[in-house]
């Protein structure tokens, strides 16, 4: 949902929200999202996931840095973090033809 947010794309965020209140995910967390760094609502590995989502989202402002990376290494593995970075990728191009397609 992060990703979905910086992009803009409202069709995602909407499905997103949808599928997250499915699950059990509260509306505290979902309004807290935007200011994760700040809130006391995600916890070291959230907020790891989190940063990392947000430096591969921006990365066409310049290159992820060795501490977005580092960040992640005490909380995943390394088939989490390629998993982790896929979804990421996968949710930027989805976000992309969305936005494109006027959705």
């Amino acid at each position: 949902m992060r990703v979905s947010q910086i992009n803009g794309c409202a069709f995602c965020l909407d499905t997103h929200a949808k599928a997250l209140h499915a699950r059990g995910e509260s509306q505290e967390r979902l309004d807290a999202l935007a200011g994760w760094q700040v809130s006391e609502h995600f916890d070291d590995s959230e907020r790891a996931a989190l940063r990392w989502a947000e430096a591969l989202t921006n990365i066409r402002h310049g290159h992820t840095s060795d501490d977005d990376y580092t960040c992640l290494l005490p909380h995943f593995n390394e088939e989490e973090i390629s998993e982790l970075t896929m979804a990421i990728a996968g949710m930027n191009g989805l976000n992309q033809l969305a936005i494109a397609m006027r959705q």
